[in-house]
Protein backbone atom coordinates (compact mmCIF):
# COMPACT_ATOMS: atom_id res chain seq x y z
CA UNK A 1 0.00 0.00 0.00
CA UNK A 2 1.01 3.50 -0.73
CA UNK A 3 2.60 5.21 2.25
CA UNK A 4 -0.16 6.96 4.59
CA UNK A 5 -0.11 10.76 4.47
CA UNK A 6 1.35 11.79 7.62
CA UNK A 7 -0.91 15.13 8.59
CA UNK A 8 -4.20 15.43 9.63
CA UNK A 9 -6.77 14.38 8.01
CA UNK A 10 -8.45 16.44 5.37
CA UNK A 11 -11.92 15.59 4.65
CA UNK A 12 -12.63 18.13 1.88
CA UNK A 13 -9.58 16.11 0.06
CA UNK A 14 -11.15 13.08 0.41
CA UNK A 15 -14.15 14.16 -0.97
CA UNK A 16 -12.85 15.99 -3.82
CA UNK A 17 -10.72 12.86 -5.02
CA UNK A 18 -13.10 9.95 -4.23
CA UNK A 19 -16.31 11.58 -4.43
CA UNK A 20 -16.70 14.40 -6.88
CA UNK A 21 -20.27 13.82 -7.84
CA UNK A 22 -21.13 14.30 -4.57
CA UNK A 23 -19.68 17.58 -3.64
CA UNK A 24 -22.89 19.50 -4.09
CA UNK A 25 -24.64 16.69 -1.44
CA UNK A 26 -21.74 15.45 0.91
CA UNK A 27 -24.26 13.68 2.79
CA UNK A 28 -25.41 11.65 0.03
CA UNK A 29 -22.06 9.35 0.50
CA UNK A 30 -23.13 8.58 4.35
CA UNK A 31 -25.96 6.95 2.85
CA UNK A 32 -24.24 3.49 1.90
CA UNK A 33 -20.90 4.28 0.97
CA UNK A 34 -19.64 5.57 4.55
CA UNK A 35 -17.69 2.45 4.95
CA UNK A 36 -15.90 3.26 1.74
CA UNK A 37 -15.51 6.91 2.68
CA UNK A 38 -13.51 5.40 6.06
CA UNK A 39 -11.93 2.95 4.19
CA UNK A 40 -10.47 5.34 2.14
CA UNK A 41 -9.27 7.91 5.11
CA UNK A 42 -8.23 5.11 7.47
CA UNK A 43 -5.53 3.89 4.26
CA UNK A 44 -4.59 7.66 3.07
CA UNK A 45 -3.90 9.20 6.67
CA UNK A 46 -1.67 8.24 9.30
CA UNK A 47 -3.32 8.00 12.96
CA UNK A 48 -6.50 7.78 12.14
CA UNK A 49 -8.25 4.51 13.74
CA UNK A 50 -11.14 3.24 12.17
CA UNK A 51 -15.00 3.13 13.67
CA UNK A 52 -18.24 2.20 12.67
CA UNK A 53 -21.74 1.13 14.56
CA UNK A 54 -24.33 -0.91 13.43
CA UNK A 55 -25.18 1.58 10.06
CA UNK A 56 -22.21 3.97 10.17
CA UNK A 57 -18.68 4.10 9.29
CA UNK A 58 -16.45 6.83 10.05
CA UNK A 59 -12.57 7.64 11.37
CA UNK A 60 -10.95 9.29 14.64
CA UNK A 61 -7.83 10.73 15.01
CA UNK A 62 -5.69 8.87 17.38
CA UNK A 63 -4.00 12.43 17.95
CA UNK A 64 -7.04 14.68 18.92
CA UNK A 65 -9.04 12.11 19.65
CA UNK A 66 -12.20 13.86 16.74
CA UNK A 67 -14.33 11.50 14.81
CA UNK A 68 -14.98 12.63 11.46
CA UNK A 69 -17.11 11.10 8.33
CA UNK A 70 -17.29 12.41 5.09
CA UNK A 71 -19.99 15.50 6.27
CA UNK A 72 -17.35 16.84 9.19
CA UNK A 73 -14.43 18.60 8.31
CA UNK A 74 -13.41 19.85 11.71
CA UNK A 75 -13.89 16.80 14.01
CA UNK A 76 -16.78 16.11 16.68
CA UNK A 77 -15.93 14.77 20.31
CA UNK A 78 -18.51 12.42 20.57
CA UNK A 79 -19.54 9.64 17.58
CA UNK A 80 -22.97 10.26 18.57
CA UNK A 81 -22.55 14.02 17.25
CA UNK A 82 -21.81 13.06 13.80
CA UNK A 83 -25.22 13.68 12.08
CA UNK A 84 -25.38 10.13 10.02
CA UNK A 85 -25.31 8.33 13.10
CA UNK A 86 -28.58 10.24 13.92
CA UNK A 87 -27.61 9.96 17.64
CA UNK A 88 -26.49 6.97 17.93
CA UNK A 89 -29.23 5.64 16.97
CA UNK A 90 -28.79 4.97 13.44
CA UNK A 91 -31.82 4.32 11.23
CA UNK A 92 -33.73 3.14 14.30
CA UNK A 93 -33.92 -0.44 13.73
CA UNK A 94 -31.92 -2.60 16.65
CA UNK A 95 -29.29 -4.12 14.12
CA UNK A 96 -28.22 -0.40 13.64
CA UNK A 97 -28.25 0.85 17.44
CA UNK A 98 -24.99 -1.14 17.81
CA UNK A 99 -22.50 0.93 19.87
CA UNK A 100 -19.80 2.63 17.83
CA UNK A 101 -16.08 0.28 17.99
CA UNK A 102 -12.87 0.39 16.84
CA UNK A 103 -11.65 -1.86 14.70
CA UNK A 104 -8.88 -2.61 15.56
CA UNK A 105 -7.54 -4.24 12.36
CA UNK A 106 -8.78 -3.31 8.71
CA UNK A 107 -9.58 -6.68 8.45
CA UNK A 108 -12.62 -7.40 10.93
CA UNK A 109 -13.76 -3.85 9.55
CA UNK A 110 -14.09 -5.34 6.23
CA UNK A 111 -15.53 -8.47 7.11
CA UNK A 112 -17.79 -6.43 9.18
CA UNK A 113 -18.88 -4.34 6.08
CA UNK A 114 -18.84 -7.76 3.66
CA UNK A 115 -22.25 -7.57 3.02
CA UNK A 116 -21.80 -3.49 1.41
CA UNK A 117 -18.58 -4.36 -0.12
CA UNK A 118 -20.83 -7.06 -2.42
CA UNK A 119 -24.14 -4.53 -2.47
CA UNK A 120 -21.33 -1.99 -3.93
CA UNK A 121 -19.27 -4.32 -6.09
CA UNK A 122 -16.03 -3.23 -4.09
CA UNK A 123 -12.48 -5.26 -4.36
CA UNK A 124 -10.48 -3.86 -1.74
CA UNK A 125 -7.19 -4.58 -3.64
CA UNK A 126 -8.59 -2.60 -6.67
CA UNK A 127 -9.28 0.13 -4.16
CA UNK A 128 -6.40 0.06 -2.41
CA UNK A 129 -4.92 0.76 -6.07
CA UNK A 130 -7.04 3.04 -6.79
CA UNK A 131 -6.33 5.64 -3.54
CA UNK A 132 -2.62 4.99 -4.30
CA UNK A 133 -2.99 5.91 -8.01
CA UNK A 134 -5.36 8.94 -6.16
CA UNK A 135 -3.05 10.32 -4.28
CA UNK A 136 0.14 10.23 -6.16
CA UNK A 137 -1.22 12.07 -8.71
CA UNK A 138 -3.03 14.73 -7.08
CA UNK A 139 -0.93 18.12 -7.22
CA UNK A 140 -1.37 19.01 -3.46
CA UNK A 141 -0.56 15.70 -2.33
CA UNK A 142 2.65 15.54 -4.60
CA UNK A 143 3.55 19.09 -3.24
CA UNK A 144 3.51 17.95 0.40
CA UNK A 145 5.24 14.66 0.05
CA UNK A 146 8.48 16.61 -1.68
CA UNK A 147 8.69 18.92 1.01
Amino acid sequence: MFKKLNQPINVSLINRLFFPNDLDEIEKINKGRCFIWAYIAYQSFSNLEIWSMGSHAFVRSSVNKLFYDAEIDNGVDDWRDLPATNFGQGCGKACCKHPAEHHHCIEQFKYLWRGAAQWYDINWEKLDKHIKKKLKCDPIIKQSLSV
